[in-house]
């Protein structure tokens, strides 16, 4: 099955859309609130719906905001809920609909830079940052610079509160979120031997029980990948 992308204002969702949203997330995760969920959801300004057959397969959302960093302003587009279902996975619709969507307002000269700034409870989000960027932390390849990782902390903190672990990079679970369910994300040998992958699990070992890592990456044109540029000319 084909999906399509279609990228909506989060106030031209139907009262249907958002049932299936939230469908798709008990799906996926324990201890769904339908409460947070909406608070989480239209506190966001965007949404990437992935559709297939006419129905929505799967959805990321998006906020953008500016922050004044130690260094100066900068902007902000944070990674809400992201999800699939289990039978569409593997599809490039939303990479590609998130490029063309972010990627010009990321490389207009006469703003601010634009930061990508998400938080990964499982591997598969993780692996979103290698796709499209060079650079990005935290990763195995480098230490984290002190200007992104007092920029990544400020923020989680600004978001998250008491919850943030600023020592460890972790926005620690409590009772109240949720978690992926079992089998959604479980990290197999396999899996393993992709570093990234490996070093999310060294880095996030409460990630199984809901602790959510702190990411960052600066969406500019020369920390982009080549073939993430080169969606942005597709027909």
């Amino acid at each position: 099955m084909k999906l399509k992308a279609e990228i909506l204002p989060i106030e031209r969702l139907s009262a249907g859309d958002v049932d299936v949203m939230n469908g798709l997330m008990d799906a996926s995760y324990e201890n769904i609130s339908r409460k947070i969920f909406e608070e989480d959801l239209f506190e966001k300004d965007w949404v990437i719906l992935l559709k297939g057959d006419g129905r929505i397969r799967g959805f990321s959302t998006l906020l953008f905001y500016e922050y004044r960093a130690a260094d100066g302003p900068v902007r902000i587009v944070f990674s809400g809920d992201t999800i699939i279902e289990a039978k569409s996975r593997g599809s490039m619709a939303l990479h590609a609909a998130w490029a063309r969507f972010v990627l010009p307002r990321a490389l207009d000269p006469t703003k601010p830079p634009l930061y990508w700034f998400l938080i990964c409870k499982g591997y598969k989000t993780y692996r979103y940052l290698p796709v499209f960027l060079k650079e990005f932390y935290p990763s195995f390849r480098t230490l984290t610079p002190s200007f992104e990782h007092r920029l990544m902390i400020d923020l989680a903190q600004q978001r998250y509160g008491k919850r943030v672990d600023a020592s460890r990079g972790i926005i620690k679970s409590d009772p109240e979120h949720d978690r992926l369910k079992a089998g959604v994300a479980e990290i197999s040998p396999r899996r393993r031997r992709d570093p990234h992958v490996a070093y999310f699990e060294s880095i996030n070992p409460g990630h199984a029980e809901g602790d959510e890592l702190i990411c960052l990456g600066a969406l500019r044109a020369d920390n982009l990948r080549p073939k993430i540029l080169r969606v942005l000319s597709w027909d």
